[in-house]
């Protein structure tokens, strides 16, 4: 009898997503196929939107805020404190990068 034995983990990223005021996607990276076309991101991302206006989440608040304050750090860093919508999308490259180094293929 073989026996199968998978690593464990209790944390996993499904997607990392960067909106603007108005629910447009400035970035968005998702990690597996749970929202596999546009339409179901779209979706997904309004109710995301929606959700982040009330203040009874039940996400791990603290790993949010562990990953929010890094790639925020990383990114005031990269733009030399200046994060606002128009200089991230001037430099995608390194919203990608930190992204990349923060988040480890999910």
């Amino acid at each position: 009898m073989e026996t199968l034995i998978l690593e464990a983990s209790l944390y996993t990223v499904k997607v990392i997503l960067i909106l603007d005021n108005d629910e447009d996607r400035l970035f968005a990276k998702y990690y597996d196929d749970t929202y596999p076309t546009v339409k179901e991101q779209k979706a997904f991302e309004k109710n995301i939107f929606n959700k982040t206006h009330q203040t009874d989440t039940y996400e791990n608040e603290l790993m949010l805020m562990a990953v929010l304050n890094c790639l925020f750090n990383s990114l005031s860093q990269m733009l030399r404190k200046n994060v606002e919508k128009r200089a991230l999308l001037e430099n995608m490259e390194g919203l990608f990068l930190a992204v990349d180094e923060i988040v480890d293929g999910g």
